[in-house]
C-alpha cells in the first residue's frame, strides 16, 4: 500500500475527524515502524497535521485558492504586462487572505530581472506619476521611515531583482515562494512585521493550503534561508531534548 491508498483511506474514515497512531496502525494493518514512517512522511508533505503526539487530523485545504491582489499591484502588473517586461508579484499580496493582523498600509513586492531596475522604474512612473517606486537598495531605509506621512496613503511599489523566475505562475509567486520572501524581509531587512504574526500566518498557510516543503526548501536556498525553513517546517517533528542540547551548545560558545 503506497501513501497515496494511505491517505484515501484516511480521507474516507476521517474526513472531519482526528484519529491517532493506533488507529491509523490498524487502519492499514501495518506495523509500528511502518505506521511512524508513513505519518512523518506525510507531515512533512502537509497532508496531515500533527496535533499532539499520536494525535492527528487531516490538513485543510483551500483547493482553488487565488490571491486577492491590492489595486496598487493589479496597476502594476498591467503597466509591466503592456511593457512586455518579465516580472512576477511576491510577499503580502500573493497570500493576502491567509496573513494575521495584515498591516493596513504595505508596499507591492515585485520582483524583475538583473539589470531591468530603472527601466521598469521609468514604465511605471511614466504611466502613473503617483507611484513610488522603491528599489531593492533603498528598501531598508523605507523600513524605518514607512509610517511618515509621508509613505502612508501612497501607492507603493518595492522593486528587486531576481534571476530567479521558476517559482510563479503568469506573474504571481507560489505561496511557498511568497512565504519565503516575506521571511527574508522581516528576519534578513527588517520589515516591520512582528515574528509571532509570521509565525501565526505560517501556520494558517499550512492548515489551508498544502504547502510543498521540497519546493520550499529550494526555493529558500536560493536565499541562503534553507537551514531556517528546514527548521521551521520540521519544528513539530524535533525532539524537544534536542532544542534543549542546542540552546546548550549556545550557551557553550
Amino acid at each position: 500500500m503506497d501513501l497515496k491508498e494511505k491517505m484515501n483511506l484516511l480521507r474516507i474514515n476521517f474526513s472531519e475527524l482526528t484519529f491517532t497512531f493506533a488507529e491509523a496502525k490498524s487502519l492499514w494493518g501495518q506495523n509500528d515502524s511502518t505506521t511512524t514512517w508513513s505519518l512523518w512522511k506525510m507531515t512533512k508533505q502537509g497532508d496531515i497535521n500533527r496535533l499532539g503526539k499520536g494525535i492527528y487530523t487531516l490538513a485543510k485545504r483551500l483547493p482553488d485558492y487565488k490571491p486577492k491582489i491590492s489595486k496598487v499591484s493589479v496597476e502594476a502588473i498591467s503597466i509591466l504586462n503592456s511593457n512586455k517586461i518579465e516580472h512576477f508579484l511576491s510577499g503580502f499580496d500573493v497570500i493576502n487572505d491567509l496573513v494575521v493582523d495584515k498591516p493596513e498600509f504595505y508596499p507591492s513586492m515585485v520582483f524583475v530581472r538583473p539589470g531591468k531596475l530603472e527601466e521598469t522604474k521609468k514604465c511605471l512612473w511614466d504611466a502613473d506619476a503617483k507611484l513610488v517606486v522603491i528599489a531593492e537598495d533603498d528598501v531598508k531605509e523605507y523600513y524605518k521611515f514607512k509610517d511618515q506621512p509621508a509613505f502612508k496613503f501612497r501607492k507603493l511599489i518595492l522593486l528587486m531583482e531576481t534571476n530567479e523566475m521558476d517559482f510563479q505562475t503568469d506573474g504571481i509567486a507560489l505561496p511557498e515562494k511568497a512565504f519565503v520572501d516575506l521571511y527574508y524581509e522581516v528576519t534578513k531587512r527588517e520589515y516591520p512585521y512582528k515574528l509571532k504574526k509570521l509565525a501565526s500566518t505560517y501556520r494558517n498557510m499550512k492548515n489551508k493550503i498544502k504547502l510543498d516543503p521540497v519546493k520550499m526548501i529550494r526555493i529558500a536556498s536560493r536565499r541562503n534561508l534553507q537551514y531556517d525553513i528546514r527548521r521551521i517546517l520540521e519544528y513539530e517533528l524535533v525532539n524537544k531534548k534536542t532544542d534543549e542540547f542546542v540552546e546548550f551548545l549556545k550557551i557553550s560558545k
